[in-house]
């Protein structure tokens, strides 16, 4: 069965994935010229840990986490307001993961 995915960002490569996995024919159209890999980091937590464990990504995204060690958040003068760890400023608990957007849309 052929399936149409409008969107080539990070939810429409991976339903194509595993459509195509599944035995569909997935043909993704994308309105943008090329892949976006700008933005800002993704969270990977909870049902999504256990989705890239599956698909044998879990750690390829380890090795190319953010690992981010902590977070200063600065007036417009540049003194420090307050300081946070990266798992306090990115809500991390357990084996929640980040990754930067551009390095999931590498081929």
């Amino acid at each position: 069965m052929r399936v149409l995915i409008s969107g080539a960002g990070i939810a429409g490569l991976t339903v194509a994935y595993w459509l195509r996995r599944y035995g569909f024919a997935p043909t993704i159209v994308e309105r943008a010229p090329s892949l976006l890999t700008g933005g800002y980091k993704i969270d990977v937590r909870g049902t999504a840990v256990q989705v890239l464990q599956r698909i044998g990504l879990h750690d390829a995204v380890v090795a190319a986490g953010t690992d981010m060690q902590g977070a200063q958040l600065v007036d417009k003068n540049g003194k420090v307001i307050t300081e946070m760890t990266g798992d306090a400023f990115g809500h991390r608990i357990g084996g929640d993961l980040e990754i930067v957007r551009g390095t999931c849309v590498r081929p």
